[in-house]
């Protein structure tokens, strides 16, 4: 027996990217065939997609939800799976545990249609009244002011949204996928997370083919990696130092998939009060073939060698340009942001006058730092040598 999801097409706003997030996480984890939008889904789809979560990956999402959020996630997970476990439900990876152990219990049996419906007690989706819905913050993020037409008067009215249980269950499991990392700064802590575009999400899904999905997906992993790891260890620039890390290590991954370009959003939520807000909505592009390939006998060869140069885990270079503003700063450290801003023009923007200028910047931070007795100069001697 199966049953039909039909989802509203993909758009910006931050719950619709995540239901597509989770989308994709069930057609890649279950026997869900599809054609864009609508899917054939088993009764057990959301159960073989749960029990498919590596123990690994949920242990990692360390996503709070606030005080507000508890009534209605002990609400989601009883609908789910008939009751609410002992211990901790105050974060994403202990509600996902919950309903990973008690999986079995999801059975789906009927039809699913995720759009919005406005009615007088709010915006529902795949409901017919808000009694049996769930409200939680995470899906609030993205305030519906304006929303209806004139007619319907809502244009200066916040208006709240309830999502059925499993389409609520299809959100956190998008925020599974597109979880990056958490930082702290004082006493604000942020959210990064990484998810697919509308359009590149119209692209995927228009195919129909589950060895697709599985392809993106593999890449967008790749991307969260290289923003986790750039969070952890370099907050400072970390833009700059994000998109040079992508464009010189992703153009591997997407080769090994057969991809020429993946277009994603890179999202800043952070959790304030009883609410979450977006901080930034960054696009990020990577391409099999980044603009240098195209000025370069050699490309693969010389991305390879500047991906030694600004490798966060072990690069001079990059951990100079993260002690700026820093009590040890390093005293070459505006030359190093200099020689990674010109060595953005020429991977990023594909222009010839940015490597000889890199060049030249990495021999000044040499010489700044064997004037002020630094240790460690000789690395951008190594960096020039490979040059």
């Amino acid at each position: 027996m199966s049953f039909k999801l039909e989802l509203l097409p993909p758009d910006a706003t931050l719950p619709h990217l995540l239901l597509y997030e989770g989308y994709l996480l069930t057609i890649k984890h279950s026997s869900v065939s599809f054609r864009g939008r609508t899917a054939n889904i088993s009764p057990d789809f959301l159960k073989k997609t749960l029990e498919s979560l590596d123990d690994g990956l949920v242990d990692s999402l360390k996503v709070n939800f606030t005080g507000n959020d508890m009534k209605p996630i002990k609400s989601l997970i009883t609908s789910l799976i008939g009751g609410v476990p002992g211990g901790k439900l105050g974060s994403l990876r202990y509600v996902l545990k919950a309903l990973k152990d008690g999986a079995s219990k999801i059975v789906v049996n009927r039809d699913i249609r995720i759009f919005p419906l406005k009615t007088k007690d709010g915006i529902l989706y795949d409901l017919k009244d808000k009694k049996s819905g769930v409200s939680l913050q995470l899906l609030k993020v993205d305030r519906y002011t304006g929303i209806g037409s004139l007619e319907s008067g809502s244009f200066s009215k916040q208006v709240t949204t309830y999502y059925s249980p499993e389409a609520a269950l299809l959100v956190l499991l998008g925020v599974a996928s597109a979880y990056s990392t958490t930082f702290r700064s004082g006493d604000k802590v942020y959210y990064y997370l990484v998810t697919f575009t509308p359009g590149q999400v119209a692209e995927i899904i228009s195919s129909g083919k589950k060895e697709m999905v599985e392809r993106y997906l593999a890449v967008k992993d790749e991307v969260k990696e290289v923003v986790a790891q750039v969070m952890a260890r370099y907050p400072s620039n970390e833009l700059l130092i994000m998109e040079l890390m992508l464009n010189l290590k992703l153009s591997e991954s997407l080769i090994k998939n057969d991809i020429e370009k993946a277009d994603f959003l890179l999202i800043k939520l952070a959790s304030e009060g009883q609410t979450y807000k977006i901080y930034e909505q960054i696009p990020l592009t990577v391409i099999k073939e980044p603009p240098f390939y195209r000025i370069s006998d050699k490309p693969e060869k010389l991305r390879s060698t500047l991906w030694k140069i600004v490798n966060p885990e072990e690069s001079r270079l990059i951990w100079s340009v993260a002690s700026i503003g820093r009590p040890n700063q390093k005293p070459e450290a505006n030359n190093a942001l200099r020689a990674l801003l010109y060595l953005y023009r020429f991977v990023v923007l594909g222009d010839p006058q940015g490597l000889l200028e890199f060049t030249r910047e990495l021999n000044s931070c040499y010489r700044v730092c064997e004037a002020s007795n630094g240790k460690g100069c000789e690395s951008y001697l190594y960096y020039l040598r490979l040059l």
